[in-house]
């Protein structure tokens, strides 16, 4: 179920993104990116809006379904907002840069969520931290 609802949205995320920009073949070669990637720009306005409102509406979802399951405090939501939109905004970003080399896409995608679900891990209880782990399967 998992792998079901990260495959969706990836379909999500990159039925918007604007592929008509040019492929750079030295982008597959580099390294895979820092967990907070600055945003880039297209050259259409309204496919960054579009896939804006896309993430806001996926992270405020996410987190509520963590503050029902973990009992977060205002602070933690906040924070974990963050990291979701960080990491959502990156895998837009990684996807346009990507789209053309699977294998390095999905190398970048794994270490993107370590990425993130430690640094969601870092704000948690112990008692929030073991319910985290049962869900997600860790």
């Amino acid at each position: 179920m998992k792998h079901v609802v990260m495959l969706f949205f990836v379909a999500l995320l990159f039925s918007a993104c604007n592929t008509e920009a040019p492929v750079d073949p030295a982008a597959s070669q580099s390294p895979a990116p820092e967990f907070m990637i600055s945003t880039d720009q297209t050259s259409s306005g309204a496919d960054v809006a579009v896939t804006d409102e896309r993430i806001d509406q996926r992270v405020r979802l996410e987190v509520q379904q963590l503050t029902r399951l973990l009992s977060l405090t205002p602070r933690q939501q906040l924070a974990i907002a963050d990291i979701l939109k960080k990491k959502y905004e990156t895998q837009a970003q990684l996807m346009r840069r990507l789209q053309n080399d699977p294998v390095a896409l999905r190398r970048a995608l794994a270490q993107l969520e370590t990425r993130a679900n430690q640094a969601i891990m870092n704000l948690l209880t112990r008692e929030q931290l073991l319910r985290w782990r049962r869900f997600k399967g860790l």
